[in-house]
């Protein structure tokens, strides 16, 4: 929980250093919003941290008696890999965009109440949770995200 809140809290550090410069750097003065021009080094960080990700992964898994390699079904996951990856890439620049201009307060809780549109699909139309207890716990997450949701934004 604190290393999420710390990740959390810590989401527009970048974009803000990018727009005023801080350490040394020197701050953008271009014409375009600043939400924009800095996705080319957001969309670098991701294209350098995953790899890394995935190789550490691999090395860490295969130092003991099991070796671990991953299945790779190419034909089968590229389209939907590469469509999730837009997908993602979509909703990360709104919610940037979102934080940036309603500020971290507002546009930032906003792109968390996500999750709740995405539970209700997987609980009404895929039916990926069933039960009384497995619902009911969903439901006080929601209840408990949309309380956090409105108090950041009351705190404005």
């Amino acid at each position: 929980a604190v290393a999420c809140g710390l990740q959390n809290g810590s989401l527009m550090f970048a974009p803000r250093c990018f727009k005023d410069g801080c350490w040394g750097t020197t701050p953008y003065t271009g014409t375009d919003s600043e939400s924009i021009a800095f996705l080319p080094s957001l969309a670098l960080g991701v294209a350098v941290v995953t790899p890394t990700f995935f190789g550490a992964r691999y090395w860490v898994g295969n130092l003991g008696r099991r070796r671990w390699k991953p299945a790779y079904h190419a034909r089968v996951a590229l389209v939907p890999g590469v469509l999730t990856g837009v997908f993602w890439a979509c909703g990360n620049f709104v919610a940037i965009f979102a934080t940036a201009y309603l500020g971290q307060t507002v546009g930032f809780p906003l792109t968390q109440t996500a999750i709740v549109f995405n539970g209700l699909w997987g609980i009404l139309y895929y039916k990926e949770i069933t039960g009384v207890w497995p619902v009911g716990v969903f439901a006080g997450a929601v209840v408990l995200i949309m309380s956090g949701a409105a108090v950041h934004g009351a705190a404005r």
